[in-house]
């Protein structure tokens, strides 16, 4: 079954890629970006070989558990789980979790992500073998309960919270909570990084007593059990190669357990039951064809627990940047990072737009909704839930920093990225909607390259937001900070220049749908 499974995977992603020049480059994206760690992590791992057990073994723990960290958390806000292999796509057949188990474990691995991984968890070794033989062999031994650790971590977790996210009452609690404690880690380690920046002596001191802490904590077991046994400390070293033995044994039998659960219960997205959809949404927006489409959206935004994940995702993250780019000795100045940052995320959010319809998209297709009713309708619906967070961020910005005469200029800048924005994620989406998670699946599922599609998207649509943006930005940071008619104009110009490339995206872009529906459903539809 584990060859089945491994080379079912392998075909899969090579269609995938054939099919789509998209994922292609992003595979190549991201093998290249890969390669680039990878080598910058050999060459550290040489380097801090040299120095003595106690610091190799601080090193070694921060940027290993750092790696376990990612893979728990990036799922959840950003990249999405690999759901290529969908364990519900087997619920039909005579498989029983035992035995999907281990062909889904080492099919998990067949990707960037999972090569990168491999790669990582054994450059220690270059470290660990110019301290000897037992370290060498505990580093070997430490690598791959590392690499079985970030995956399983990774299934398990996210299984779990996409379990709490189909359900409507669970959902939103969910969401704040994993918002709240990512906020305050990343706000937690920018303070405490910046504090021991202030000398190299403080440095060592904190690196040492994070690693420290870090190795006696589930992110570091596997990583710090070579260094003690380099120091000779066997007695330590055998209690943490328990615990990451016994940690690799519970995230086994917890992903079992989910795995077993959807193979032989029904997906449903959402167990509130049945019940009256209100007409609010068609009072705001009017039964005209780009109200019809801002109102289904806009339910979407609500009842979907996707769109939820990807509130979560585009918006927590900014927030954070930006206060703890302030808290960690930035100024206060830095307070209106966060705001600018989600205002030019606003409009690639709209890229993937399309994709969330999946084969729903037919609709639009067979009744002959206009192109442009389609974009402008969903532009319509994300600046309902989005643009007030928006604002909201923004007053809070002005009000920490107190530099309430900067009010009109910022508000000119947070206006123009995010009509541009809009604009450039309505080109995009028409031309490439991106991946999104089936509905009734996890809502934090990608397939084969996905999630490197979607970073790809991401950081594009920003970079092309920004640059048509200069025009407002430049003249803001050159003469308009100190002076408020010069604001006052710039927020005219902002509103001007944003709302006509807004127009003319929405134009063209809708123009393009209505030639290219077929390829387009076809696309989502996969």
């Amino acid at each position: 079954m584990v060859a089945v499974l491994a080379r079912l995977k392998w075909t899969l992603l090579v269609r995938a890629l054939r099919t789509s020049v998209w994922r292609t480059a992003g595979v190549v994206l991201g093998a290249l970006g890969g390669l680039v760690v990878a080598i910058g992590w050999v060459v550290t791992m040489l380097l801090i070989g040299a120095d003595d057990a106690g610091q190799t073994q601080a090193a070694v723990v921060l940027s290993l558990a750092g790696v376990v960290a990612a893979w728990v958390v990036m799922p959840l806000l950003v990249f999405g789980i690999d759901e290529t292999l969908d364990p519900v796509r087997f619920a039909l057949l005579p498989l029983s979790a035992e035995r999907l188990r281990p062909g889904l474990l080492v099919a998990g691995f067949i990707g960037v992500p999972g090569v990168l991984t491999a790669v990582l968890s054994l450059t220690p070794l270059l470290a660990w073998v110019q301290h000897g033989l037992a370290a060498a062999l505990a580093a070997l031994v430490s690598g791959v309960l590392f690499t079985l650790t970030c995956f399983l971590g990774a299934r398990a977790l996210t299984s779990g919270f996409a379990g709490a996210l189909a359900s409507r009452r669970y959902k939103d609690f969910a969401a704040v909570l994993l918002a709240a404690v990512v906020m305050c880690v990343g706000i937690g380690v920018n303070v405490l990084s910046s504090r021991a920046a202030e000398s190299p002596e403080q440095a060592r001191q904190v690196i040492t007593t994070g690693a420290s802490v870090l190795g006696w904590t589930p992110l570091g077991w596997a990583a710090a059990f070579p260094g003690d046994v380099a120091r000779g400390d066997w007695l330590v070293a055998a209690l943490r190669l328990a615990l990451a033995v016994g940690l690799v044994a519970v995230l086994w039998a917890v992903w079992g357990r989910f795995l077993q659960r959807g193979l032989t219960s029904i997906s449903e997205s959402d167990t509130s039951g049945p019940g009256e959809a209100s007409d609010l949404p068609e009072r705001v927006f009017g039964t005209s064809p780009t109200g019809a489409v801002a109102a289904r959206c806009a339910r979407y935004w609500r009842r979907d627990p996707r769109y939820l994940a990807s509130v979560v995702s585009f918006v927590v993250l900014p927030i954070m940047i930006g206060v703890s780019t302030s808290v960690g000795g930035g100024g206060g100045d830095a307070f209106f990072v966060g705001p600018l940052i989600l205002a030019a995320l606003t409009g690639p959010g709209l890229t993937s737009d399309l994709a969330y319809d999946s084969s729903a998209l037919w609709t639009h297709v067979v009744t002959g909704v206009p192109g442009r009713a389609d974009r402008v309708g969903r532009a319509l619906a994300m600046g309902v839930v989005i643009v007030p967070l928006v604002m909201i961020t923004a007053v809070v910005a002005l009000a920490v920093t107190g530099r309430w005469e900067w009010a009109p200029g910022y508000l000119a800048a947070l206006v123009c990225l995010v009509l541009v924005g809009m604009g450039v994620g309505l080109v995009t989406g028409s031309v490439q909607p991106g991946q999104a998670p089936p509905p009734g699946s996890s809502p934090f599922a990608t397939g084969g390259s996905g999630g490197l599609l979607t970073v790809a998207i991401f950081a594009g649509g920003v970079v092309a937001a920004g640059l048509l943006s200069l025009p407002v930005l430049v003249p803001l940071a050159v003469w308009g900070l100190d002076s408020l008619p010069v604001q006052l104009l710039l927020l005219v110009v902002a509103v001007a220049w944003g709302g006509l490339l807004f127009r003319l995206a929405a134009t063209w872009s809708g123009h393009r749908l209505e030639r290219h529906w077929p390829e387009l459903l076809a696309r989502v539809s996969n």
